[in-house]
């Protein structure tokens, strides 16, 4: 036996000791010059050995005069993907490798300034990097931050432009720089179509995005939805044990009409939506370890709302929240298609091309609708009638009709609550996850329950957008009604008895009946809608929901037309990118 197994272990420690070569993404271009193929290579191993493999190959190819200027399909040169191979590198050996290759690039005429598809100059990647050595050494050669990265400069040329133009006294040039059409602040609300992660995602890989909601800027849309936005992956990195938190910065940079023409802009991601990780100057920030402690608290909680006494289900609890509060919860960033992102401009820009697009459009008014909005309930109630959501939807179409549209634009329906579904609410919230069928607690309209129920959440239970919907008496123009009342769950908190868990709502309710507009609207199912004053719907309105904070609204009715003639039409909800 000794002698069978002896030859075994040596081949395993030989197959370990091997240079192991990472598969290629599926964006990757195989039409790629050799350098550029090369060094591109090396960036992508995650064993060093392969990496100075790869290394060793490229400097054998300018050696022998190939092309040190010459771009790969993505706009990069060889000198790109040196440095985002550095971002990766945690060997001595390997930085060493990787700076040589550099300086040999550089010394045989390697374009220092020369931009990628993104607007990135090797040293914005070597800054994201920080590989010092690196930096220095561009520096020294007079490289330079690319479009994506100089936001700083392009306002003072702007500056410097409107001095100009002030001290001529052109009136008119001073009104067209400042008159770009998006400007700094404007916020674009995109939907992933790529999926991007801290544990598979790297350096380099490219991004796309849709936009969901019309930008407006002076009352004009000047980015309509369904505008292509095109980016790329900074950096990401894995948690790799419970003291670190997984990192994901996302760049987009390009906006594509829909003729094809292009803009580049510059832009952060200000905000993920739903989602239980936080944003920090653009770059994303996975969640931190959590203590077992604080799982017990909660846990207590949420099976106090759903079960049994807690003198009884207190012993279970604190032996099933040992096993999940430190290997159970998920603290990689993963974001699926789909996922919600909101970019803030940082510069201010003219765009090459806006299509002509005035905005949703507009459903007609009429005065027997206006009277109908203003005939119905302003609020919901809880089981002992306490004042709780404001409604702010009204659909007009049938039942098929709105579970299309809110299940093409991928809100999804909650489950009833009962012991199993509340067994999976608590099960999420241990593991600090996504419930998308997750129940809802009880809320009444003139005793009745709701008919529909649709949320659409992220990776956490603690927050989501949902909206419980009623079916009226009423009719419009041959149509059913149903009256809704949409709000955005931001959070945790506990009952003012302490004895519930409860989801804290953004008391700014109008942002989420608009969340609703721009969603339904966005699928093509909904004709039109109108919003319709309220005159007599107070503008803070005491409730029991966020913790019986007041919810502020303008007033005003949301009302969708669900196009009944479009009743057999379908939109798979897996194309939200579209």
């Amino acid at each position: 036996m000794m002698k069978k197994t002896v030859p075994v272990l040596i081949l395993l420690l030989f197959s370990l000791g091997c240079a192991r070569v990472e598969p290629m993404p599926s964006w990757y271009d195989p039409k790629e010059t050799p350098l550029v193929e090369a060094v591109f290579q090396a960036s992508r191993q995650k064993n060093v050995g392969a990496s100075l493999e790869y290394i060793e190959q490229a400097t054998e190819l300018i050696e022998k005069g190939a092309d040190v200027k010459e771009k790969g399909s993505d706009g990069r040169t060889a000198l790109h993907w040196v440095v985002v191979g550095a971002i990766y590198s945690n060997k001595a050996k390997l930085d060493e490798a990787y700076w040589e290759l550099a300086e040999l690039l550089i010394a045989n005429g390697a374009d220092v300034n020369a931009e990628d598809n993104y607007g990135n100059t090797p040293l914005d990647w070597a800054e994201v990097a920080s590989n010092e050595e690196i930096v220095d050494l561009l520096i020294a050669n007079g490289a330079q931050n690319g479009f994506s990265q100089d936001e700083i400069a392009r306002i003072n040329r702007l500056i410097d432009k409107l001095y100009a133009a002030s001290d001529s006294g052109n009136i008119e040039e001073v009104r067209a720089i400042l008159g770009g059409d998006v400007r700094p602040g404007t916020q674009v609300l995109i939907r992933l179509i790529t999926p991007v992660s801290s544990r598979s995602s790297r350096a380099g890989d490219p991004v796309e995005a849709s936009v969901i909601a019309p930008v407006v800027v002076n009352d004009r849309v000047v980015v309509p939805p369904g505008t292509k936005v095109e980016g790329t992956v900074l950096y990401a990195e894995s948690a790799p044990n419970l003291f670190s938190q997984a990192e994901l910065d996302l760049e987009f940079t390009t906006l594509v009409h829909p003729d094809g023409s292009k803009t580049r802009i510059i832009t952060h991601v200000t905000a993920v939506d739903n989602a239980k990780e936080t944003v920090d100057e653009g770059r994303i920030v996975g969640t931190q370890a959590r203590t077992q402690n604080n799982k017990v608290a909660w846990a207590e909680r949420v099976m106090g709302w759903v079960t049994a006494p807690l003198m009884v289900v207190g012993p279970f609890i604190e032996a099933v929240t040992f096993g999940y509060a430190k290997y159970a919860v998920q603290r990689e960033i993963i974001y699926e298609p789909g996922v919600e992102m909101t970019l803030t401009v940082l510069a201010p820009e003219r765009l090459n091309n806006i299509p002509e697009f005035k905005g949703w459009p507009l459903m007609q008014s009429t005065p027997y609708l206006v009277d109908l909005v203003n005939s119905l309930p302003t609020q919901v109630q809880t089981k002992d009638n306490s004042p709780s959501d404001v409604t702010n939807v009204m659909l007009i179409g049938s039942r098929e009709d709105a579970v299309a549209a809110f299940e093409a634009a991928g809100w999804v329906q909650a489950a009833k609550l009962k012991a199993k579904t509340g067994w999976k609410s608590f099960v999420a919230l241990m593991r600090d996850k996504g419930y998308e069928e997750a129940p809802f607690s009880k809320l009444y309209l003139d005793g009745k329950e709701p008919d529909l129920e649709f949320q659409k959440m992220s990776n956490t239970f603690a927050k989501r957008h949902h909206v419980r919907i009623w079916k009226l008496e009423e009719t419009y123009q041959g149509q059913e009604v149903w009256l809704g009342g949409g709000t955005h769950d931001i959070g945790y908190g506990v009952s003012r008895a302490g004895t519930k868990w409860i989801h804290l709502v953004d008391p700014l309710v109008d942002r989420e009946r608009d969340k609703i507009r721009d969603d339904l609207m966005h699928t093509g199912l909904v004709d039109g809608y109108l919003m319709v004053e309220r005159p007599n719907l107070p503008r803070k309105n005491p409730s029991t929901a966020s913790g019986g904070t007041n919810l502020i609204t303008d007033g005003k009715m949301l009302v969708l037309d669900l196009g009944s003639d479009k009743k057999e039409e379908t939109v798979s909800s897996k194309n939200l990118g579209n």
